[in-house]
């Protein structure tokens, strides 16, 4: 019921902070939200390993590191 009321389908929610801990869960509620998440870190393995442990789960997500620089600007795209 919550998540039908809450839904971020079409959205991309960047995380950063986000290959473990409390990112890494807020990245799996955004994402079982039906948001595409974005994981970021500045731990590459993190990355890697909280991708895959996203997309076991059938979670969409990408990585970028820290230090790629990404550029938020866009409407579809949810802040966290």
């Amino acid at each position: 019921m919550a998540l039908e009321l809450f839904n971020l389908k079409g959205k991309k929610a960047l995380i950063t902070g986000s290959g473990r801990g409390i990112g890494l869960t807020l990245a799996r509620g955004l994402g079982n939200a039906g948001a595409e998440i974005i994981i970021n870190d500045i731990d590459q393995e993190r990355i890697e390993n909280a991708v895959e442990s996203l997309a076991a789960e059938d979670i969409s997500a990408a990585n970028k590191t820290s230090s790629q620089g990404l550029v938020l600007f866009s409407s579809s795209w949810v802040i966290a």
